[in-house]
């Protein structure tokens, strides 16, 4: 019995997800669920094996979620099916530890074949294998810290999100453009704008 939790805001896209889920699954019990407080209880108190969310969900944010859910010490897989398009995202997903990151607008069969894959024990990501082989390396609050950048946050604004001086997020800013060899944000998110137009789907260990 696989145990799946998901988590969005949206009730018919939640409905539908579990639905997939069911229907590639064979002996499945999936828990929905809105609350991060409550997604971080089942968590601590139940063996899950996956666990689908949204980048948003609701006022809430779903990567510092997944963020805590790994911390807490979950050993199952994360899958980030976002109303949310951008490279930086899918990216920031796959440095802090999730297992895979889909945009909606994904076809059923797309995001039937991920979730498969995913409790096989692949990756999938709306990125090439590529450019995630040739990016560099970012820690974990690093690429929080640039999911936020690319959503136009300030860095007081960042610093409120996770806890962090503004100071220390200067920091972090800095040491993600040094990795990259912009000498802008602006830089860089021009050329992730620009992978934009070769993005293919990708499956890899």
């Amino acid at each position: 019995m696989k145990n799946v939790l998901i988590v969005d805001s949206q009730p018919l896209y939640s409905e539908a997800l579990a639905n997939l889920v069911i229907d590639v699954i064979n002996t499945v019990d999936v828990q929905q669920l809105t609350s991060c407080a409550k997604v971080m209880e089942l968590v601590r108190n139940q063996s899950i094996d996956l666990i689908i969310l949204d980048v948003v969900i609701g006022d809430r944010d779903g990567m510092r979620l997944a963020k805590n859910i790994l911390a807490s010490g979950y050993q199952g897989k994360i899958l980030f099916v976002s109303s949310k398009d951008y490279s930086s995202l899918s990216k920031a997903a796959y440095e802090l530890g999730a297992n895979g990151f889909l945009h909606k607008n994904r076809s059923k069969n797309t995001i039937k074949d991920a979730i498969i894959s995913i409790v096989r024990g692949y990756s999938v990501f709306d990125l090439d294998h590529s450019q995630f082989s040739s990016s560099p390396a970012l820690s974990k609050q690093e690429a929080l810290v640039f999911h936020y950048l690319a959503q136009g946050y300030s860095n007081k604004r960042i610093s409120e999100q996770l806890s962090l001086s503004a100071k220390t997020v200067s920091t972090y800013k800095t040491r993600i453009l040094k990795k990259y060899h912009a000498n802008s944000l602006i830089e860089l998110l021009h050329t992730f704008a620009e992978s934009e137009n070769t993005k293919t789907f990708s499956i890899f260990l």
